[in-house]
Parts: C-alpha cells; structure tokens; sequence
C-alpha cells in the first residue's frame, strides 16, 4: 500500500503544474518570512530587467489555487512534531545508558567504596604522623629534620566511605531520610483534643 501523500508534495493527482509546485518549495524554505512576493522578488532577482515591487496577480491566484497556506501549516506542524519525537527519542537514550541508570551509579559508587575499604588493611592508612620540620644551620650547611609530633586517626577516609556506602544504601532504597513535622512558621503542631463523655469527677457528682 502506498503512503498517503503529504499535503506539501506535488499535488500530480490534481494537476499542480512542476513550476507552480518549485515555487511553493521555496515558498515553504522561507519559513518566518514566507509571503508570495518574497518568492516572486527571489526568483527574479537575476533578471536583467527591474523586477516588479509586487508579484503577478497569477502568482496569488495560483498560491490561492493550490493552498500554499494551508499546506505550509500542516509542514510546519509536522516539522514540529518531527523535533518532538525527535528529541523524545534521544531522552530515551539519555535514560538509559551511563548514569542514568540506576545500577551504573552503584556499581561506581561500590568501586570507589571497596577501594577506600582496602586501605584500612594498611595501619599507616589509619594512623597518620603528623611531623614537623625543623631546619638547622651550621656555616654553610642547613640540616633539615622531621620530628613525629603525634598520631592521630584518619577519621576522613571513614567519614567518605560511610557517604559511599550511604550512598549505595539510598539507591536501592534501604535507608529513608528521617523527616520532622513541624507546625505553622516551623513551630511545634498543634492538636485539637475533643473528650466524648463526662469527666470522672462529674460522674461521681452525679451519683
């Protein structure tokens, strides 16, 4: 089965004449600046003679006759919708490739987390001297010299392999950031209690 033919091609079934449908098509490249005395003007722009200021009263009766409007709407809607899909599509492919994907990130965020677990195999990845240095001089001799001062713990490589892992955690949704309520202007909520029934002390009133 043929495809339907589009409204901005050649209308051969009815008889649009090839010279009439070649100026429609640059008619249709002109876009924002469409009108059918810009073609006119474009197409006898060479001639040797002054062109006219204004097209042929042939030329808006065959733009009238073979719909040139019309058929430039439904190319741009087209167009339009063309982009759309377009643009759609590569979306698709956006989401589904690289980091986009779920499992991408956690397979880069276990990498770096395993890498940073291996260290603490390494005492000296753990305990960090820090040392300072004193320069002596004697004539013209220096003598530099590193004293260990002290040993502290290397609390930041745990500190990012816990946000790694936090991290692994959040992405398969096993870890649930702890929300606060809080009332109006962020002050404590307030509840409005209604007792049904007496009070104790006025049943006993009562008998």
């Amino acid at each position: 089965m043929d495809e339907e033919r589009k409204s901005w091609e050649q209308d051969i079934e009815h008889g649009e004449p090839s010279l009439w449908y070649g100026r429609f098509v640059k008619y249709l490249r002109l876009g924002s600046k469409r009108s059918v005395n810009a073609v006119y003007k474009k197409e006898t722009k060479k001639n040797l003679e002054e062109p006219r200021s204004n097209a042929h009263q042939d030329w808006y009766e065959a733009a009238k006759q073979w719909n040139w409007e019309k058929r430039a709407r439904d190319y741009d809607e087209y167009q339009r919708a063309e982009e759309d899909r377009i643009i759609e599509e590569e979306r698709e492919k956006v989401l589904r490739s690289g980091f986009a994907l779920q499992h991408k990130r956690i397979e880069l965020l276990d990498k770096l987390s395993r890498k940073l677990i291996r260290y603490t195999n390494d005492e000296e990845k753990i305990w960090i001297p820090e040392t300072k240095t004193t320069v002596t001089t004697q004539g013209k001799d220096k003598t530099q010299e590193q004293i260990v001062e002290k040993i502290v713990f290397n609390a930041p490589l745990f500190t990012l392999i816990d946000k790694y892992q936090d991290s692994i955690a959040k992405e398969m949704g096993e870890r649930v950031k702890k929300q606060e309520l809080t009332g109006k202007d962020g002050g404590a909520v307030e509840f409005d209690i209604e007792l049904v029934g007496n009070r104790p002390e006025e049943e006993e009133s009562e008998e």
